[in-house]
């Protein structure tokens, strides 16, 4: 995999890959890191899945976070707003330097065996034309590198990603119209490289490390075989999705009388909601939290479905429970201790692929109301992407639509083939 351009889109692109077992090259035509500071504004959202993989802004020297907003357009004063603090979300926007985020995650990548590569620079790319069937002839991507000294190599790649900015080498070697579309063939584009965010979000930087994020495990699941390589065609479609959100919010900044209303959304922040990704399953389960939305963080209680019988539950919060390199199944139970439902064996073939957890609310009544608002009543089930996105949500009795949705994305056969009815019976009888 090469990734052209060292920014936090770059980094985190590096760090997700490498992370999932991916090999990397990670070049910046610069000589170096930037040593000018900047101050970025980190939403919500991106903390969480920073702190997800381990990385918190909130650790950060001069970290601090904002207590008041005031927007200016020309003309002067727009408003000002403090933030609401969110029960689902952080309540609150970081401000941050961008350089020292920068360098946590470049120390990251060390402990991964990932070293970026400054003063090396993309001169040339070429993509293997379609072959039988539409494969590609040969190499899929090569890509000639001019190096610090002058020398050039010559190397090939499955994919590549342009975190290089608006007006970066990627498009331009390819001779895409600006913006680029977010991808053409097997080179993906992110943040400021696919799209010319408006300052007035403050989403830039945020949306390049959500784009990484969404791109990276996908890319890890199906260059290791365990996904139908359609799921890469779900990164445009959703990270889309998210721009139109965007541009929606951008239009309401600047309108004065919709300003007090952003209070709880300070700076513009939009926690994307992919509901009509082709990833997320038709809108069918019992609580508010739908295919599409973002899991909320929250205290739960959560139980291994192969503990033993009258095991304590451990306390945890959410988003701790959730695994940033695989899918996610959740049991869940808002009246007590949540039990392994009958039919369970019949997801034996995706057990590698998914981790599974048994969640209730916590004794405490405003915990157990937002549990209750998000999973339903009762008993249900929801999957969970690693970027915390939800995909199915549903009652344990439809298993078999969850088992149809896997088939379609994740199918574990023999050389991606669905598995069929016969073959599920038999797993189930090895169990």
């Amino acid at each position: 995999m090469l990734i052209v351009g060292a920014g936090l889109t770059g980094l985190t692109a590096a760090m997700e890959l490498s992370r999932l077992g991916i090999p990397v090259r990670l070049i910046d035509k610069r000589p170096g890191p930037s040593a000018t500071p900047r101050t970025l504004v980190v939403h919500p959202r991106t903390a969480e899945l920073l702190e997800q993989r381990g990385l918190s802004p909130e650790t950060l020297p001069a970290g601090n976070r904002v207590t008041h907003a005031a927007v200016y357009r020309k003309g002067g004063l727009l408003g000002t707003a403090a933030p609401v603090p969110d029960s689902d979300h952080r309540g609150h926007v970081l401000l941050a330097c961008q350089t020292e985020l920068e360098r946590v995650l470049r120390e990251q990548l060390v402990g991964q065996d990932v070293t970026v590569e400054y003063g090396t620079e993309l001169v040339a790319l070429a993509q293997a034309e379609p072959g039988w069937r539409g494969r590609p002839r040969g190499p899929e991507v090569t890509a000639r590198l001019r190096h610090p000294g002058g020398s050039l190599e010559e190397i090939t790649a499955s994919y590549l990603i342009s975190a290089d900015g608006r007006q970066g080498t990627t498009g331009q070697l390819l001779n895409l119209r600006l913006p680029p579309p977010l991808r053409h063939g097997r080179v993906f584009f992110g943040a400021d490289a696919a799209y010319a965010y408006s300052p007035a979000t403050g989403q830039g930087a945020n949306c390049g490390i959500q784009d990484m994020v969404n791109l990276s495990w996908k890319l890890a699941m199906v260059l290791q075989e365990k996904a139908a390589p359609a799921l890469l065609g779900t990164y445009a479609e959703e990270r889309l999705q998210a721009i139109d959100q965007l541009e929606h919010r951008a239009e309401v900044l600047a309108d004065s009388r919709s300003w007090p209303d952003l209070r709880t959304d300070l700076a513009g922040e939009v926690i994307p909601d992919y509901w009509s990704s082709p990833l997320s399953a038709p809108p069918r389960g019992p609580g508010c939290l739908q295919p599409g939305g973002s899991v909320p963080d929250m205290r739960i209680l959560t139980r291994d479905p192969g503990a033993p019988a009258g095991s304590p539950p451990r306390a945890m919060r959410l988003h701790e429970l959730i695994n940033p390199s695989r899918l996610n199944l959740l049991l869940a139970d808002d009246t007590g201790p949540a039990e392994t439902p009958d039919g369970l064996e019949q997801l034996r073939p995706w057990r590698e692929l998914m981790a599974v957890r048994l969640v209730a609310p916590v004794p405490d009544v405003g915990e157990q109301l937002r549990f209750s608002r998000a999973f339903g009543s009762g008993q249900s089930l929801m999957l969970v992407r690693p970027d915390l996105h939800v995909c199915f949500a549903d009652r344990p009795k439809t298993l078999p639509r969850l088992v149809s949705w896997l088939n379609t994305w994740f199918p574990p056969g023999p050389g991606g083939l669905p598995v069929r009815r016969r073959q599920l019976a038999g797993w189930q009888h090895r169990i």
